[in-house]
């Protein structure tokens, strides 16, 4: 059982993908949390929902959108039975690529990205569509940090989009794991950081 601290908000959650505001709320968690994000937080665990597509999706939703369409003009133009030997192997060299890339493009749509949080450390997953690169698990004994970072970039238009993810050092690994992604303040990302690290019992 994990004592109680200011810094939970236990049986709390926090929605803000309506206009919907909780102030109450927000000033004891110490910042207003971005739209999409969500906060479930109780005396066991804490778990953080956020919705963040990512940025190669407007170029790979696109190139989907055309591959898929090249695809659908051939297969008319040859014709043919699909239980034609040549087209049978025709549609599994090139159908399962495809079919994969379409898999991926609408995962990057229809998924979130659900962190939990508790004595035992941290859990990653993204849902409803399960995708392998999945992040492993990380132990509490192994994680020893949690940090904000800039994870600002730019646009086409060459416009600075600024935004922090909260990453940890991880014991054994040279560079940071991320695991909580596209909060534009640096406010908000501190609030996550704060509530992972009462979870964890780290020092922040």
């Amino acid at each position: 059982m994990i004592n109680m601290t200011n810094e939970h908000v236990p049986g709390i959650e926090v929605n803000r993908s309506t206009e919907a505001a909780d102030e109450a709320l927000d000033s004891s968690i110490g910042a207003a949390l971005p739209v999409g994000f969500r906060l479930l937080a109780d005396e066991e665990r804490l778990v953080i929902t956020r919705r963040v597509r990512s940025r190669g999706l407007q170029y790979l939703t696109p190139f989907t959108i055309l591959l898929d369409a090249a695809v659908a003009g051939f297969a008319f133009l040859i014709g043919g039975s699909p239980f034609d030997p040549e087209v049978a192997m025709m549609l599994v060299v090139y159908g399962l690529p495809i079919a994969a890339i379409n898999y991926v493009t609408l995962a990057g749509w229809l998924n979130h990205t659900r962190v939990i949080v508790d004595g035992d450390g941290v859990r990653s997953h993204q849902r409803p569509l399960r995708l392998p690169s999945g992040a492993k698990p990380i132990a509490r004994a192994d994680i020893e940090q949690l940090v904000v970072e800039d994870d600002s970039f730019y646009t086409a238009g060459r416009v600075k989009m600024q935004q922090w993810r909260v990453a940890a050092r991880v014991r054994g690994w040279q560079a940071t794991v991320t695991l909580v992604t596209g909060l534009p303040e640096r406010a908000q990302a501190d609030v996550v950081v704060r509530q992972m690290s009462s979870y964890l019992g780290l020092a922040q």
